[in-house]
């Protein structure tokens, strides 16, 4: 019976107000969450779950020790599949970010990515921003990519306040996040695999900060994953 009713509800509230795909605007299918099957099929995946050395370490290489690396699908500047970031990030639409997550990892997980990895930790956002916000979208992230793998998650970096770096340049990026990222209770690290996960990754400046953080942990090693992968600053 609440089952029923639920049904009604949910029916009776797209009728109201229908769902719409992220990506093409569209009315979404009872059966579609956020994105409809038609933008899900032409999303622009990068495959890196099958490439070494892809993007990702390429543009940490020299930067950060990182094991290896994920990016699910390329975010480029203009094209209509950035909505789905700006949804997650700016339209409150967090929810996105832990459905995406999960798709993410089952797509990674069957090539070995999760492999020996022992905790994913989100990258932080300082408790003024997140306060603006309302949540940090990282963390849904790493919900759904836990969901998927069973991976538990941690709280060990912290972020001081920083200024957006959204329209920075390439240096100025690297420069404006240096210091603000940092590792505690580091004890819980050590010997472990660490999955660091972002939203975007564009020059690699927040994800090489954060990584050098978490590698004042004794034996810690540390893989990255994001959803969306910049090919602006490659």
């Amino acid at each position: 019976m609440a089952q029923s009713l639920k049904m009604v509800a949910e029916a009776l509230g797209d009728t109201l107000v229908p769902r719409t795909c992220s990506v093409c605007g569209e009315v979404l299918a009872r059966d579609e969450r956020f994105v409809c099957r038609k933008c899900m099929a032409e999303m622009p995946l990068t495959g890196f779950e099958h490439r070494p050395f892809n993007a990702i370490d390429q543009a940490l290489a020299g930067k950060a020790l990182v094991e290896r690396s994920y990016g699910h699908f390329y975010y480029r500047r203009g094209d209509r599949y950035c909505n789905i970031i700006h949804d997650m990030k700016y339209r409150r639409v967090p929810a996105i970010g832990e459905w995406l997550g999960r798709i993410a990892a089952e797509r990674a997980m069957p090539a070995g990515f999760f492999r020996d990895i022992d905790v994913i930790l989100p990258v932080p956002m300082h408790e003024r921003k997140v306060a603006e916000r309302g949540y940090n979208q990282t963390e849904y992230i790493v919900r759904g990519i836990s969901a998927a793998t069973g991976i538990a998650v941690g709280n060990n970096l912290v972020a001081e306040e920083h200024s957006s770096q959204t329209r920075k340049r390439r240096l100025e990026r690297w420069y404006g996040v240096e210091g603000i990222y940092a590792a505690v209770r580091t004890h819980e690290l050590a010997h472990k695999h660490v999955l660091l996960v972002d939203d975007v990754i564009t020059t690699g400046a927040t994800l090489a900060h954060c990584a050098m953080a978490l590698q004042s942990a004794e034996g810690v090693r540390v893989s990255v994953m994001v959803l969306g992968v910049s090919d602006i600053d490659f």
